[in-house]
């Protein structure tokens, strides 16, 4: 999937979120912290990079996820996107929804309840350059 392709990581995937440069640096510090439990998966966070002043921050989040098997990759691009949905909700309340982003981000929840639980209104998600739809 990557350009860069790794013999030891054959499956890859970059993953860029629409997220502002704050909300990127908390989401950032929140998953980084814990590492991947597989030797198996590789997480690189490509942007945003720690901050430092002479850096200019862009609104988004970039992460790469390189694994050994593509049921690795599956595996790990799914748990990132569940730990996401949790620092996401987080930030919403402790913020307001208004600070995430876009209006409509949380529209409506993945089991038919209002509030905090899908990306319902989630737009802008990019997969390898590409516009998720």
């Amino acid at each position: 999937m990557g350009d860069k392709a790794d013999p030891k990581f054959p499956h890859s995937i970059t993953l860029t979120l629409p997220i502002p440069p704050r909300h990127a640096l908390i989401i950032r510090r929140a998953i980084e912290i814990d590492p991947e439990i597989s030797p198996l998966v590789s997480r690189t966070f490509l942007y945003p990079p720690h901050p430092s002043p002479s850096a200019p921050l862009h609104p988004r989040l970039e992460v790469t996820y390189a694994a050994t098997t593509a049921r690795m990759l599956r595996v790990s691009v799914n748990a990132f996107f569940s730990q996401l949905a949790v620092v996401l909700s987080g930030l919403a309340e402790l913020d307001g929804e208004e600070t995430i982003g876009r209006e409509g981000w949380w529209e409506e929840g993945v089991d038919g309840r209002e509030g905090r639980e899908g990306w319902g209104g989630v737009q802008g998600l990019m997969v390898e350059g590409k516009e998720a739809r």
